[in-house]
C-alpha cells in the first residue's frame, strides 16, 4: 500500500501527555498515513499507552528500544523504518490540530515535487492558552516559487528552526544522508541546517496544523553547564564538517546562515562556562582542542570564533579558567557596587536559570524572581515563585532598595526592561545587567 505520510513520535517517560498526543493524530488519520512510535526504554506507563494505540489502529507501529538511546536515535530509527513518501515529526508532549492531517495531505498531493514543507504552529502556554504562531514566516521570507528557503530569507536573525516545523520528503533525507547527530541537546540545529541548505525547493502550509506545548521548566532546560557546552561543541563541530564536505554546494547566503548557528552556539558556551568547575573545564579543553583543525574551514570567510584556542593544550585549559574567573569577577563587581546582597532576579530564561544557580552557590539572597512572560507566573524554581512586574509595582516600598539583576542576553531588551522598572518607581542605579 502506498503511504503518503509517516508521522514519527519519539517517546520517553511521556505518560502525562502521550494519550492526548497520539489521540490527536490517530483520530483523524486517513488512508495512506502511518504513525511510528519509537519508545526510548520508558519506565512509566508510556509503553502501555503506546501498545493500546498500536492494537487499536493498524496504521500505528510501535518500536521498543532495548535501552535508552536518546531522542536523536529514536528519530533516526523512525526515518529508517518509515514507508511514507514524506516524514513529519511529532513530539510526545505536543499534538496536532483537528483537521490538520487532511490539510497536510492536500498540500502534499498538490505539490508532490517539493522537498520541504514549512508548518505553521501554535504555542500552548500553561497548558491552556493558545497564542500567536511560534514562527511568523511571513516576516522571515518572501516566497518565490521553486526557490530554496534560504535564497528567499529576508532576515536570518528571525529564524528559529526545530524539526517539528517541517515535513520533509523521505527520499530527500536519505539521498542527502540527513540524520540526527548523537547530541544530547540542540540536536535540531544541525538537522534543520542541513535540510535548509540542501533542499532545492520549499512550500509554506499557511493553515496552523501543529500545537507545541510550551514547558518553561522542561527536561531540556535541565541540560546546562558542562553537558550543555559539550552538546554545543558537538553542534559546532558537525556544522563545520558539513561546510567542509558541502562547500561546493553552499552559496554565500547559506554560509551566512550556518555561521549564525555557530554564533548562537558560541554565545551559549560563554554563559554556561559560569557554572563549570575545574574538572569539567579540563574535560572540555580536550574536546575544544579537537575543533582547532575543523575551524580552518572558516578562514576563507574571515570568521574568528574561539579566539582563545591555542596550539598548546595546557594553555587552552588555562584560558578556560581565566574566562571563568573573569565572569565571576565581573558579576561580583557589579553586585558589590550596589552594596546590597538582596537580589531580585529579572528574566528567568536560559541565562536566568544559570545565574540563579550561581547566586545560590555563592550565598546571595534571592528575594524573588520576576519575569514578563505570563506563562512563567507562579511557577516555582528553587522554592521561589516567579512573579510579574505588577507584583513589583505593588511592593515598591518593600523592594525599592533591592538590587534588580536583569539577566537576558539582549542589551536592547535590557533597556526596555530598565525603562519599565524606572516608570514604576525603581532607581536606575539599582538595576544592573550582565552581558
Amino acid at each position: 500500500m502506498f503511504v503518503n505520510l509517516t508521522i514519527i513520535i519519539p517517546v520517553y517517560n511521556s505518560q502525562k501527555h502521550l494519550f492526548e498526543c497520539l489521540n490527536s493524530a490517530c483520530k483523524q488519520i486517513e488512508k495512506n498515513v502511518e504513525v511510528i512510535i519509537v519508545d526510548d526504554f520508558s519506565k512509566d506507563n508510556s509503553i502501555k499507552i503506546s501498545k493500546n494505540f498500536s492494537k487499536k489502529f493498524n496504521f500505528v507501529k510501535l518500536i521498543k528500544l532495548k535501552r535508552n538511546r536518546g531522542v536523536s536515535h529514536c528519530r533516526n530509527v523512525g526515518i529508517n523504518s518509515a514507508k511514507g513518501e514524506y516524514i513529519q515529526f511529532l513530539d510526545s508532549d505536543d499534538k496536532l490540530m483537528d483537521g490538520s492531517i487532511k490539510i497536510i495531505l492536500k498540500h502534499l498531493n498538490q505539490f508532490n515535487k517539493v522537498d520541504v514543507f514549512f508548518l505553521k504552529n501554535l504555542i500552548l502556554n500553561n497548558l491552556k492558552k493558545k497564542s500567536k504562531p511560534v514562527y511568523d514566516y511571513g516576516q522571515i521570507f518572501k516566497f518565490k516559487k521553486n526557490s530554496s528557503f534560504l535564497s528567499c530569507t529576508e532576515n536570518l536573525n528571525k529564524f528559529r528552526g526545530t524539526c517539528w516545523n517541517f515535513i520533509s520528503k523521505r527520499k530527500f533525507l536519505l539521498d542527502n544522508k540527513i540524520f540526527f547527530r548523537k547530541i544530547k541537546t540542540a540536536e535540531d540545529w544541525v538537522f534543520v541546517s542541513e535540510i535548509l541548505c540542501l533542499s532545492k525547493n520549499f512550500y509554506l502550509i499557511k493553515e496552523p496544523v501543529y500545537i507545541h506545548r510550551y514547558f518553561y521548566f522542561n527536561t531540556l532546560g535541565k541540560v546546562k553547564g558542562y553537558e550543555r557546552i559539550k552538546s554545543l561543541l558537538n553542534v559546532i563541530s558537525a556544522i563545520l564538517k558539513f561546510i567542509k564536505n558541502k562547500k561546493t554546494f553552499l552559496n554565500k547566503k547559506k554560509v551566512e546562515y550556518l555561521l549564525r548557528i555557530i554564533s548562537l552556539a558560541t554565545e551559549e558556551l560563554d554563559i554556561n562556562l559560569i557554572i563549570c568547575n575545574k574538572k569539567n573545564l579540563k574535560n572540555l579543553s580536550s574536546i575544544i582542542f579537537k575543533l582547532k583543525n575543523e575551524l580552518s574551514v572558516l578562514s576563507k570567510y574571515g570568521i574568528q570564533y574561539f579566539n582563545f584556542l591555542s596550539s598548546d593544550k595546557k594553555k587552552l585549559y588555562n584560558n578556560f579558567i581565566q574566562i571563568n574567573e573573569k565572569k565571576y569577577k565581573l558579576i561580583n563587581n557589579k553586585l558589590n557596587k550596589t552594596n546590597n546582597k538582596n537580589i531580585i532576579l529579572f528574566c528567568i530564561g536560559r541565562y536566568g536559570r544559570i545565574f540563579l544557580e550561581y547566586f545560590i552557590k555563592i550565598g546571595l539572597r534571592i528575594k524573588i524572581i520576576v519575569d514578563n512572560n505570563p506563562a512563567h507566573e507562579n511557577k516555582k524554581i528553587y522554592n521561589l515563585k516567579i512573579k510579574n512586574t505588577l507584583y513589583l509595582k505593588r511592593n515598591l516600598k518593600r523592594f525599592s532598595k533591592f538590587t534588580i539583576f536583569v539577566c537576558n542576553d539582549s542589551a536592547f531588551d535590557f533597556k526596555k526592561i530598565k525603562i519599565q522598572l524606572i516608570k514604576i518607581g525603581y532607581s536606575k542605579f539599582n538595576i544592573i545587567h550582565f552581558t
